[in-house]
């Protein structure tokens, strides 16, 4: 029964979409070709019949809530362009809490083209314009205030990714030349304590 309820489940967060000319057209106006030519033209289709992407959409707090679960999209780096990679994820928000959409292309049995789209809903999400700043903001800067709310009160944060997903960047910042990425979260989280404290004595 869980089995099956998990499947429902997952199936009900998948949307698939068919090639239509118009997305071939898209790619030959971009200057693209090759075998995901056709699929970057589908995702661009899918774009413009949705919100734009947002830097940062954080869903309405749960106070009951014990974990909350952040996800942060990094841009594509230099080396997987060249190596022909292109962006399959959509940031969003909406009425129904701050989501992303991973966007699988796919071959069907009689070989047409088409794609899935996977929507995953958290409690915040921070498209690629997102800097630490605005991740301290909407994320941490409320467990600061939950330690000096509450007698006792404890809070963590770690950040979980493959290497290369940007969690250095994201923790330890990149130094002065950085600009809202310039101090991590550790820095920020450390300042606001040191702040509060100060303001308290």
């Amino acid at each position: 029964a869980v089995r099956k309820h998990f499947e429902a489940e997952r199936r009900s967060r998948i949307e698939t979409i068919k090639l239509r000319a118009e997305d071939r057209k898209w790619a030959e106006r971009n200057g693209l070709s090759g075998e995901y030519a056709a699929f970057q033209g589908m995702i661009a289709r899918y774009r413009q019949g949705v919100p734009p992407s947002v830097s940062v959409s954080v869903a309405p707090a749960n106070a009951s809530a014990s974990i909350s679960v952040f996800v942060r999209k990094r841009p594509l780096l230099p080396d997987e362009l060249r190596a022909g990679g292109f962006d399959v994820v959509t940031t969003s928000g909406s009425p129904s809490g701050a989501s992303l959409v991973v966007h699988e292309p796919k071959t069907t049995v009689d070989l047409s083209k088409a794609m899935d789209n996977h929507t995953y809903r958290f409690d915040g999400v921070f498209g690629e314009d997102a800097t630490n700043v605005h991740l301290f903001a909407s994320a941490l800067r409320p467990m600061v205030e939950h330690l000096f709310s509450c007698k006792g009160g404890h809070g963590t944060c770690f950040a979980y990714g493959q290497t290369g997903s940007g969690k250095t960047v994201t923790m330890e910042g990149l130094g002065p030349s950085g600009g809202g990425n310039a101090e991590g979260c550790y820095a920020l989280v450390a300042n606001e304590i040191f702040n509060r404290v100060d303001k308290a004595g």
